[in-house]
């Protein structure tokens, strides 16, 4: 499995029928897939997006994508976790630990200095692993709450 920071431009094509397959495991119940692709090839331009892929014979296999800021209450560039999602048949050995670690090398790489993540409660423990691994400290829990009922 190789494991390198891409554009969102070169792998779009890629990667939407893995955001299908990674909402249809995860999505907000009774939400419907929207991706706002215009906004995402726009961060890709400006540099806000920063999209790590897993690839695996150099098929697209798995993704970390984050969203890079100025943190509004401090003077750090801060990477903020957007999804991360790797197909189900890869989630082995180091796989899942490697997308990670090659995610922090590549927000090192680019000069930030705090990472925000989250997971999903029913998914928590196998995130708490990988996050414990690697020195992350789990500082707060993140919830939702459906506002607007949809068919």
């Amino acid at each position: 499995m190789n494991f390198q920071t891409e554009s969102w431009r070169k792998i779009r094509e890629e990667i939407l029928p893995l955001t299908v397959q990674h909402w249809r495991e995860m999505g907000l119940s009774g939400q419907e897939l929207s991706l706002d692709e215009e906004k995402y090839s726009r961060m890709d331009a400006d540099g806000s997006l920063l999209v790590v892929t897993a690839r695996s014979d150099g098929k697209l296999v798995g993704y970390f994508l984050n969203f890079l800021c100025r943190h509004p209450h401090y003077e750090v560039l801060t990477a903020a976790m957007d999804v991360y999602f790797m197909l189900p048949e890869h989630r082995t050995g180091t796989n899942g630990s490697r997308l990670f670690q090659a995610t922090e090398n590549a927000c090192r790489e680019k000069g930030v200095g705090l990472m925000l993540a989250t997971a999903r409660m029913d998914r928590v423990n196998g995130a708490s692993r990988i996050f414990g691994k690697m020195g992350w400290q789990a500082t707060r829990q993140v919830f939702e709450k459906r506002m607007v009922e949809h068919g």
